[in-house]
């Protein structure tokens, strides 16, 4: 078996769920550029998860659920490895047990779900929560181990689940993350939960599935924003991919080569980005001032004078402010690797 990481680095936030390294908590995330944390996390009862025949790494939280799902297994126990099919999510603490589902399950199993989209690498499949009940509630279960404040593991009607594929040869594709969503979001949340698993994090797969939440608000005429709260690390998470959508929605990074051009200047409002992106309007603030964009104007302050782009921020009730290009060109260098390798959705290729 591939033996991966056993403390992959996963940013994270709080209540939408999201997969972190120990021992911050997590909710709503990606799984992109968080250092390695080195701390073993001990409040958890099983060791290691083996996912199909193929990879085996650490858990990293309690699932208590387990204690009445395994049998003759009590409070207080640590379960050395938990058997994990990687097609449909059921468990067991046998390996024998495990190796005749896995063929059986090989020969049955059909993806669950309809193909919402799919480019050369990867898919996205949405699952109802009400039509595939178990897959769901099993999938709910598996993530548990993940994510410390993921509560939610079997009243999964009310949700649809987004699930990555990636596709490593022809007809044969391989489960690696999922995000969840309520089905009706009184506060138009398009993200509860996000998940990529350990062995194929660091690959863009979370940065994949957010950007996919977006575009749904998108075509569902919303502005979207995943649920809250969010921890300190889901935050940094979200203003990553956030500050991203803005640099490529309003200036594009021309580049030669790997070395980015300046950008062109313009003229805009906090509404002109917020609809160019789907992303809210008091998000799109907290990005610009993360990247340092936002400047007030005050009489020694002025557009031509600091080299800054007039903005009508009508969501700042205290003055006027500006975009400073200079800043979004600081940024996108200093981001220009990772800008450089992160995959967009294309909102026409959404089969739905």
């Amino acid at each position: 078996m591939r033996r991966e990481s056993a403390k992959p680095s996963v940013p994270a936030s709080s209540v939408p769920a999201v997969a972190q390294a120990p021992p911050a908590s997590p909710s709503a995330a990606s799984d992109d550029d968080d250092d390695e944390s080195e701390e073993e996390y001990s409040n958890r009862n099983v060791q290691a998860v083996v996912l199909g025949d193929e990879y085996e790494f650490d858990a990293w939280y309690d699932c208590p659920v387990l204690y009445e799902l395994v049998p003759d297994f009590h409070v207080g126990h640590m379960i050395d490895y938990l058997f994990v099919c990687n097609r449909c999510f059921k468990h067991s603490i046998a390996g024998y047990t495990m190796a005749a589902h896995l063929i059986a399950c090989k020969g049955t199993f059909e993806t669950p779900g309809q193909l919402v989209y799919q480019n050369n690498q990867y898919s996205i499949r949405m699952v109802d929560g009400a039509a595939y009940k178990l897959f769901c509630q099993c999938l709910c279960i598996f993530a548990k181990l993940f994510l410390d404040t993921k509560s939610i593991l079997f009243a999964v009607d009310r949700f649809e689940f987004y699930v990555a594929f990636h596709h490593t040869a022809p007809n044969v594709e391989q489960a690696v993350g999922f995000f969840s969503k309520e089905k009706i979001s009184f506060d138009e949340y398009n993200l509860a939960c996000i998940l990529v698993f350990p062995p194929f994090q660091h690959l863009g797969i979370g940065h994949l599935l957010i950007d996919f939440s977006y575009q749904l608000s998108i075509l569902d005429g919303v502005l979207g924003s995943p649920e809250r709260p969010l921890s300190e690390r889901g935050r940094a998470t979200y203003l990553r991919y956030w500050a991203a959508s803005i640099v490529r929605a309003i200036t594009p990074l021309v580049t030669s080569g790997r070395q980015p051009r300046a950008m062109t200047p313009f003229a805009l409002s906090i509404d002109d980005i917020s609809r160019a992106t789907g992303i809210r309007q008091d998000d799109v603030i907290d990005a610009l001032r993360s990247m340092d964009a936002l400047v007030k104007l005050t009489s020694t302050v002025t557009p031509a004078k600091d080299g800054l782009d007039a903005l009508n921020a009508a969501a700042q009730d205290d003055g006027s402010w500006a975009i400073s290009s200079p800043a979004l060109d600081r940024w996108s260098a200093s981001h220009a690797q990772q800008l450089a390798w992160m995959m967009w959705i294309d909102i026409n290729s959404i089969m739905l």
